[in-house]
């Protein structure tokens, strides 16, 4: 059985990924409800709020592309830690750029801008930042890529605000809607938001 029921009631075939079947409303819901790392971490760091992160470190034409790089974390897969991750290859990776086609057509991207070498850098500048700020293991496990995370420190949102953070940048990059949606309205209102 690859099919799964949606938060919002519709369901989505991880098999035969249908585009219309994803919104981003329950994209932003899932991820900021996905801790990153399996959860190993000492408190919810989620996947929404990681998301907002490695866009914000790319030029705005690769923003959606950054935002949504994970997107099939939020589509039933999960946030699968590296050694599960290596276990299950291929398969899984199969998955995953099945689910991310489905994504970058319904938002009008191409499949390779998800896996665009800035936006890889850019989530390993997050990881690395991560591993620093939330898991200690210091700036440098890896070392050798060449690759340090952000100078400021991360701190952990909670999942209503990762959510509301996702969709407002989100609802920005794409200006979906004739009336900017309540999230992005709010959000114009929120220093930490814009």
């Amino acid at each position: 059985m690859s099919r799964f029921r949606q938060v919002n009631g519709r369901e989505f075939d991880l098999a035969a990924p249908d585009p219309e079947a994803i919104s981003p409303e329950m994209i932003a819901h899932a991820l900021a409800m996905i801790c990153r790392y399996g959860g190993h971490v000492p408190s919810h760091y989620s996947v929404a709020q990681h998301s907002v992160e490695v866009a914000r470190l790319l030029p705005r034409p690769l923003q959606l592309a950054g935002l949504l790089h994970d997107a099939h974390e939020g589509l039933g897969i999960g946030d699968i830690i590296g050694p599960a991750k290596a276990l299950l290859k291929p398969a899984i990776k199969e998955v995953e750029a099945r689910v991310d086609r489905a994504v970058a057509e319904r938002f009008g991207l191409q499949f390779s801008e998800l896996r665009a070498p800035p936006v890889k850098r850019a989530d390993l500048i997050l990881l690395r930042t991560e591993q620093r700020d939330l898991r200690g293991f210091g700036p440098h496990l890896g070392e050798g890529d060449g690759v340090d995370g952000l100078e400021r420190r991360l701190r952990p949102w909670r999942a209503a605000r990762a959510r509301r953070a996702w969709l407002a940048m989100f609802y920005d990059l794409t200006r979906t809607g004739e009336r900017a949606p309540l999230a992005l309205r709010i959000a114009r209102r929120i220093p930490w938001m814009a």
